[in-house]
């Protein structure tokens, strides 16, 4: 798994998997240069060229030798979405001839994977063969492993270079969105975490936004507290210091994507049992509260900000109050509402929104005349009963006869018909 794994070299890759480093993918099922214009007709945007594509397409793909042939499109086409479409179809159909494709086959795919992720520099198809590496783990690593995989993730992500170590959080990320490839790699959760940690804290933001996001397709894996309280728990520090350097520089780089993952991770952190301790809840309402009454922000990670410090009066409504953060948080959260800004519609929006408006105040209306009738009838009930107690109708209080005490059940009847009689007087 550690074994030296050089990120700019093809010949090493291949040879890590014991391959040869030619490019003679074989296959064959289909002619380069039909398939290439095939895959070109598929993202032109004419329907009638791509419902042609896909009928010569489809009987192809249910073909084990055609995923050579789209390997081999990914590794030598010229045009970036050529390669991207040959990744996706890639991804769609490997799982169900993988088996069928046999063990040289297979370890070929594997090395040429490996290829592509450390020599491809489009980050859309980076992306896409991701993906696909991701859906090959899913059946390679519950038949002997893939430890090549693994040594690229470790060695990119100690790579001096950007796009290396970018390239292994986005490979993290779409691994750990496997349930299968997460249980196989459960052994180096550790290790996983050291080296989220590690790229969370990265100079560069894209590869620390790259850690946010391969962290929250982790977040769900650990559903036991245990591994949440020694997995996430160390990090979240980490992403509340990414978070506020993120704010911190929201003036010059408008790094409000940053900020949005961080808030909708920590909406994550907070349902988990066990990821966030009583003291990180004060940190955490900071941060909430200062992204939202930032100005400099867009609406989505002010929005993302608020909707973080609702998720945490509510999942730690004990510690907000033993702390005493609740008068803080009125406070901050009623001078964003006065400040505007949030949701706040245009002039436009007012028109639109008019009828709506009107028809809630009709609806508020009616609803205050309902109960003011109601008063105004409870109080003529009351009158009319005292003046026909009055009038000697019913007999008062002091002109009623002493009685023998009754029993439970007479007292209630005649309570009972009292209120009939009152009844039939106010009708």
């Amino acid at each position: 798994v550690l074994a030296s794994y050089e990120a700019t070299s093809q010949k090493a890759i291949l040879a890590a998997a014991g391959m040869s480093t030619s490019l003679d993918l074989g296959g064959g099922l289909m002619p380069s240069a039909q398939l290439e214009s095939l895959l070109s007709q598929m993202v032109q945007g004419d329907p009638e060229q791509i419902r042609q594509a896909e009928e010569a397409l489809t009987p192809a793909l249910s073909t084990p030798a055609f995923m050579l042939d789209l390997l081999t499109r990914l590794t030598q086409s010229q045009a970036a979405h050529v390669r991207q479409l040959a990744a996706v179809l890639l991804r769609r159909r490997i799982g169900s001839h993988w088996r069928k494709l046999g063990a040289a086959n297979t370890n070929r795919i594997k090395a040429t994977l490996l290829q592509v992720l450390a020599t491809e520099p489009e980050g859309a198809v980076v992306r896409s063969v991701a993906a696909l590496c991701a859906s090959a783990a899913r059946h390679a690593m519950s038949k002997g492993g893939w430890p090549e995989l693994l040594s690229c993730v470790l060695e990119g992500s100690r790579s001096p270079t950007t796009a290396h170590r970018l390239v292994a959080m986005t490979l993290i990320a779409s691994l750990l969105e496997s349930d299968e490839v997460t249980e196989h790699l459960r052994p180096h959760f550790v290790l996983l975490k050291d080296l989220l940690a590690a790229a969370l804290q990265d100079a560069q933001l894209d590869v620390a936004r790259g850690a946010l996001k391969a962290l929250s397709a982790w977040t769900p894996s650990l559903g036991t507290e245990q591994d949440a309280a020694s997995l996430l728990r160390p990090l979240v520090p980490l992403v509340l210091g990414l978070g506020a350097r993120a704010l911190g520089e929201s003036d010059s780089l408008g790094d409000d994507e940053t900020i949005t993952l961080v808030c909708s991770l920590m909406d994550d952190l907070l349902e988990q049992d066990g990821a966030v301790q009583p003291a990180q809840v004060s940190p955490i309402a900071d941060y909430a509260l200062a992204a939202a009454a930032s100005t400099s922000l867009e609406l989505e990670p002010r929005r993302a900000a608020l909707h973080l410090c609702a998720c945490l009066v509510g999942t730690r409504r004990r510690a907000v109050v033993k702390q005493k953060l609740l008068p803080a948080m009125l406070a901050r959260l009623f001078e964003v509402c006065s400040s505007g800004g949030i949701g706040a519609p245009d002039d436009d929006d007012d028109d639109e929104r008019l009828p709506s408006v009107v028809q809630r105040s009709a609806k508020a209306e009616k609803r205050a005349r309902i109960k003011r009738e109601k008063r105004a009838a409870r109080a003529a009930e009351k009158a009319a009963a005292a003046a026909v107690s009055g009038a000697g109708v019913l007999p008062t209080a002091a002109s009623k006869p002493k009685a023998k005490p009754k029993a439970k059940g007479k007292a209630k009847q005649d309570g009972a018909s009292s209120r009939v009689s009152v009844e039939k007087v106010r009708l």
